[in-house]
C-alpha cells in the first residue's frame, strides 16, 4: 500500500502467502530523505526513482513499513498490480473415511500481483471444512462448496465441490477440555475452540481431555485405529513430545479443572509435535486389541517434557469450527490368510488408491521392494525372504516418520510383513 500526503510518501508492504525471501519495487519518485524505516528495508536513491529491497524472509506475513520524504513534482506513484484470476490444482474432491483430508494448492494470478494472500471458506463446515492454507477435511457426508477468494477483491474467487461419502469409523469426540494449573486450577474451560497442552511451572501448565462413544465399533474386525489431533498453534520450542494416556472417563465437560480432573494411567502414544497447520496422529491400535473396553472411552493428552515457557500447543476442540479431533477406526481390510510378496503388493496397490500415501513414489518404492522378495519365494529362498523383509519394516518407519504413509497404511502392511516373515523362518 503507498500513501502520498504533501511531501512524505509511507510504503507498506507484507508477503501474506509467506513464500517469498525478497520484495524489489522500484518507486517512479525521487527519495530526498528516510524518515523513518524497518529494519528489512533496504532504500537506493537512483537518479529518476527509488530502489526499494525488503527482506521478508522468516516474517510470517507482517508488515514492513517505509516513510520517505520526497520531491512531489517528480515521478509517479507505482500503479498497484491488481489479482485478476485464482487457479487450483483440482476440479473436484472426493472424501471418506479412509481419505478424510486434502490440500488444495492455489496460484493467484498474474504472478507479479501485489497482493496474493487468499480467504478460504466453506458453504458448510458440517460436511467439510478448510484451513487458512487450503487443506480441505471431512467432518460428515454430504456436499460442501470451498471457496478461494482474493483478499484484495472479493470478485477474483473460484470454487471447488467437495463430495464426502462413507464416513463409517469417523468418530468425533462427544466431549473434550483442557485444565490450567495454578490461578486457574478451579476454572473450567470446556468450551473452548482449543485443547492446550504445555509443560510449564504451576499456574501455567495445561493438559487436555478428549471423550469418544465406541459403543458401535466390532472389536473384532478392527484393524486400525488412529487419533488426530489439528495443531492450530505452536509456540517457539522446535519441538515437544506429546503423549496419550488412557483415563478414567467420568468427567463433565462443563466441570473439569486442574483440581478434579482424573489422572492418566497406561501411555497409549506419543508423537513429536514441531509446527503448526498440520495434523498430528496417534496410533491407538494395541489398545484397542488388547483389552475390553468399555462404550465410553477418554484420553489425557499431556507434555511429559520438561518445564519451558514456549512449549505450548494448542489443538483444535470439538467447539472450533474446523479440524475438529478425529478418531478414525478402520475395518475394512483383512488380513490375507495366505500372506505372500505378491498380495502384499496387492495391498500397496489397493492403499494408494484410497490416498494413504503422500505421494506415488512411496508406493513405487514399496512395491520394488516386495518384487524382489517374491523372486525369492518363487525360488523357495527362506533365508532371503527373511533378510529383505526384515529390512522392509525400517522402511515403513522411515515414511511414517517423514509423515509419507498413514497410520492405517504403516499398520496395514507392518503387520503383513510380520505374518510373511513368520511363514518363513
Amino acid at each position: 500500500m503507498v500513501q502520498e500526503k504533501g511531501d512524505e510518501l509511507t510504503l507498506s508492504v507484507s508477503d501474506p502467502t509467506q513464500t517469498q525471501d525478497k520484495i524489489k519495487l522500484d518507486l517512479g519518485k525521487i527519495s530526498l530523505q528516510v524518515i523513518s524505516q524497518d529494519d528489512t528495508i533496504k532504500v537506493s536513491e537512483k537518479e529518476t526513482y527509488t530502489e526499494i529491497d525488503i527482506d521478508v524472509s522468516g516474517s510470517k506475513g507482517k508488515t514492513h513499513t517505509l516513510k520517505l520524504k520526497i520531491d512531489e513534482k517528480a515521478g509517479e506513484l507505482p500503479e498497484e498490480i491488481l489479482p485478476t484470476e485464482i487457479v487450483l490444482d483440482q476440479d473436484e474432491i472426493h472424501l471418506n473415511s479412509t481419505n478424510f483430508g486434502v490440500a488444495v494448492n492455489a496460484k493467484v494470478l498474474p504472478e507479479n500481483t501485489w497482493m496474493k494472500e487468499i480467504k478460504w471458506s466453506s458453504s458448510n463446515p458440517s460436511v467439510a471444512t478448510v484451513t487458512d492454507n487450503g487443506y480441505i477435511a471431512a467432518v460428515s457426508e454430504g456436499t460442501a462448496t470451498i471457496t478461494a477468494e482474493s483478499v484484495r477483491d472479493a470478485k477474483v474467487k473460484t470454487e471447488i465441490t467437495v463430495l464426502v461419502e462413507n464416513m463409517e469409523g469417523f468418530y468425533i469426540p462427544i466431549a473434550d477440555a483442557y485444565v490450567q494449573s495454578g490461578g486457574s486450577a478451579n476454572k473450567n474451560f470446556g468450551g473452548d475452540p482449543s485443547l492446550v497442552v504445555k509443560s510449564d511451572i504451576s499456574g501455567y501448565g495445561r493438559k487436555s481431555y478428549l471423550k469418544f462413544d465406541v459403543g458401535q465399533i466390532d472389536r473384532d474386525k478392527v484393524e486400525s485405529v488412529v487419533l488426530r489431533l489439528y495443531a492450530k498453534g505452536v509456540n517457539s520450542d522446535p519441538e515437544r513430545t506429546i503423549n496419550i494416556y488412557e483415563t478414567d472417563h467420568h468427567w463433565d465437560e462443563s466441570a473439569i479443572t486442574w483440581n478434579n480432573a482424573p489422572d492418566g494411567s497406561d501411555l497409549l502414544s506419543s508423537t513429536v509435535v514441531t509446527k503448526q497447520g498440520e495434523w498430528y496422529e496417534f496410533d491407538l491400535t494395541e489398545y484397542f486389541k488388547a483389552n475390553e473396553l468399555d462404550s465410553i472411552i477418554s484420553f489425557l493428552v499431556m507434555n511429559p517434557g520438561p518445564n519451558t515457557q514456549k512449549n505450548d500447543v494448542s489443538f483444535t476442540s470439538r467447539e472450533s469450527d474446523e479440524n475438529k479431533p478425529q478418531l478414525i477406526v478402520r475395518s475394512d481390510h483383512e488380513l490375507d490368510p495366505e500372506v505372500s510378496a505378491d498380495s502384499m503388493k496387492s495391498l500397496v496397490e489397493q492403499l494408494a488408491e484410497e490416498g494413504e500415501f503422500a505421494d506415488d513414489r512411496v508406493p513405487h518404492a514399496l512395491k520394488i521392494h516386495l518384487t524382489a522378495v517374491s523372486h525369492f519365494e518363487e525360488q523357495e529362498k527362506a533365508d532371503k525372504v527373511v533378510k529383505h523383509m526384515t529390512s522392509f519394516k525400517p522402511l515403513l518407519d522411515q515414511y511414517k516418520e517423514k509423515r509419507q504413509i498413514s497410520e492405517n497404511a504403516h499398520h496395514l502392511l507392518e503387520t503383513n510383513a510380520k505374518r510373511l516373515m513368520e511363514k518363513w523362518q
